[in-house]
């Protein structure tokens, strides 16, 4: 399994391509964070099956912020697809998509939309799968974003449309 943070600085892309291949199923979420500079990301990775899982803490920089979490995994064999509920620590869920075909891949997707940070307390979020899910994944991320004037009009934070191959 693939789980990838791309980060894109400057002009907008106005189109993407993507090709997948119908032996290996994939999910894709994209996002943008308009007036948005990226600062941080983590991952982590876990090969054990689980119903639960977690990203890795992240302290941003004092600031506005905006906190991106994604949480990806497999199916065990001959499972049914799952979905992801409960993100805590205030994100709220932006997608929740898996394909029941091949190995089962699915993806989850947070944010903790515009908050001031204040450079020590540290940000990270777990959520609940609906089945036992295996090679579990986690990426996590933070933008630095104008709050007040000068800012493009809300939503500052992701518009999501999922991608299914």
């Amino acid at each position: 399994m693939g789980h990838y943070w791309f980060e894109r600085s400057g002009v907008s892309l106005t189109s993407i391509a993507l090709t997948g291949g119908s032996a290996s199923p994939e999910t894709w979420w994209m996002f943008e964070v308009t007036a948005g500079v990226y600062q941080t990301a983590t991952e982590q990775n876990n090969v054990a099956s689980g119903t639960t899982y977690n990203t890795t803490a992240i302290v941003p920089t004092a600031g506005t912020k905006i906190m991106i979490a994604s949480i990806a995994s497999q199916a065990p064999s001959g499972s049914t697809a799952r979905t992801v509920s409960g993100w805590t620590s205030s994100y709220t869920e932006q997608i929740d998509i898996c394909q029941a075909t091949g190995d089962g891949p699915m993806q989850g997707g947070a944010i903790l939309p515009d908050f001031t940070a204040d450079g020590v307390a540290s940000f990270s979020t777990t959520t609940t799968y609906s089945g036992i899910s295996i090679g579990r994944s986690a990426l996590h991320g933070s933008y630095t974003t104008s709050s007040g004037g000068g800012g493009p009009a809300l939503p500052r934070y992701p518009t999501m449309a999922p991608y299914r191959s």
